[in-house]
């Protein structure tokens, strides 16, 4: 059965002498147990820690299966956690650790060439909490605890968490002669830290008899598989045509951890011409470990003066990378919140500061800026948005902006051919443009290379 376990976590003492509950283990396909007496956590003093340890129980043909997950419950002072929002969760700062399931080796494979499943940590370092010698020293019907560690250090505090599963020791079948087909035990296959999915070849079973032909029955043997996805994988051995033997596995496929910001958006300062001035700001999102996942963003923009201007809600993977703010003069905050499965699981800020000069224009902070005079009047000169890099991205893609946001041109393959005409369907009126400034994003591949604004006069 599978088991799932909340990670180590702190409460203060006021809390666990309020009449504190721990939080109970899950499990899907199994009835989960506690492995030690609530008297003894509700009796702990500050500076204490006690495992908390649960298993679940599982019957299949009459056989009895169980799997165990544990972790760390500490008591500390109230006065320790004095920034509740930074302390309270521990889920930013716990490095994640994932351990195995329950399995099984013989004991020829064990004496030769087992080498047991190491669990695995992106932010931690994994240490085993055991003695090898005392692993390979197992004999027939005895079973042993593998225990691990992740440790991580965050802002001079040391943070752990834990994790384990059981290892038996069976007889090797072929001491008995029988005509056996084994297959592996259901198993977790982890996503490297840049992958969003992975192909997974079947592990065919191993097969007593050589006169036996295995046959993958259910299954599809190379699939293509995302996180939380899941399949079972049946075999068939037959001789002479007839089935004689089967067995199955179920193989799970998931991440090692959970979204987290990469970098947080830049902080951001323009100039503006006027205290009333509007300038249309292109903010970059943070950037995320991986995109392929189902995330959403939550940026809340907020100022002083005035509380929180504009909320928006992103979804990472259809929306682009970048986001259009028209804003007056002011201080900014930008608190950006990344939620994956409709919690929090991240979270950064950064800041826009807008002051005011006496030239106009829309500023924004890029990798290249580039501002031009476009000025169609005939005479030969700068009649034409001339872009001297065009050339470079041959799939691009011109989107140009008036001060209120509005885009009034945009063209895919752009070749230098833009004379301040409009041909956006939201304009009231196609032709030329009126005098004034306007804000442009030349898009490469999806992504922006140049950004600026123009200036457009006849």
């Amino acid at each position: 059965p599978q088991i799932n376990c909340l990670s180590d976590t702190t409460i203060t003492i006021s809390v666990l002498l309020a009449g504190y509950t721990p939080e109970k283990a899950t499990s899907s396909d199994g009835i989960v147990e506690s492995l030690f007496r609530l008297d003894e956590v509700l009796s702990l003093q500050e500076g204490e820690r006690m495992e908390l340890r649960f298993v679940a129980h599982d019957t299949i043909d009459g056989t009895h299966h169980s799997d165990t997950c544990s972790y760390w419950l500490a008591v500390v002072a109230d006065s320790f956690l004095r920034d509740s929002s930074r302390y309270d969760s521990t889920f930013y700062y716990k490095p994640m650790i994932e351990c195995g399931h329950d399995t099984s080796v013989t004991l020829s494979a064990l004496t030769t060439i087992y080498i047991p499943s190491i669990a695995s940590s992106l932010d931690g370092v994994v240490d085993p909490l055991f003695r090898w010698e005392d692993l390979y020293a197992l004999q027939v019907g005895e079973r042993m605890e593998l225990s691990f560690v992740a440790r991580d250090t965050m802002e001079g505090v040391s943070f752990s968490d834990t994790c384990s599963y059981w290892i038996s020791v069976l007889e090797d079948p072929w001491n008995d002669k029988e005509n056996l087909l084994l297959c592996q035990n259901d198993t977790i296959v982890y996503l490297d830290h840049d992958q969003c999915e992975l192909i997974y070849d079947a592990v065919y079973p191993t097969c007593s008899n050589p006169n036996w032909k295995v046959i993958l029955k259910e299954g599809l043997d190379g699939a293509m598989m995302r996180h939380g996805e899941s399949q079972w994988y049946s075999f068939v051995a037959k001789e002479n045509g007839k089935a004689v033997a089967s067995c199955s596995y179920r193989v799970e496929v998931k991440d090692t951890i959970t979204s987290y910001f990469v970098e947080c958006s830049e902080n951001l300062s323009f100039m503006a011409s006027s205290d009333t001035a509007t300038l249309n700001i292109i903010l970059d999102l943070p950037v995320l470990d991986k995109t392929c996942r189902k995330d959403t963003l939550l940026m809340t923009l907020s100022n002083e003066e005035r509380g929180d201007v504009r909320i928006d809600t992103i979804s990472i993977k259809s929306d682009p990378d970048w986001l259009p703010l028209p804003l007056n003069p002011g201080a900014y905050s930008v608190y950006w919140q990344l939620l994956h499965g409709g919690r929090v699981v991240d979270e950064c800020e950064s800041s826009i500061e807008i002051g005011v000069r006496t030239i106009a224009g829309i500023f924004v902070k890029d990798v290249r800026i580039h501002n031009y005079l476009l000025s169609p009047n005939g005479d030969g000169k700068n009649d034409f948005l001339v872009i001297d890099e065009i050339s470079e991205f041959p799939r691009n893609e011109l989107v140009v902006y008036n001060q209120w946001g509005s885009v009034v041109f945009q063209k895919k393959n752009y070749d230098n051919s833009w004379s301040g005409r409009s041909n956006s369907n939201r304009m009231l009126q196609k032709g030329l443009l009126p005098i004034g400034t306007y804000f442009y994003v030349l898009l490469a591949d999806g992504k922006k290379a140049y950004s600026g604004y123009i200036e457009l006069l006849y």
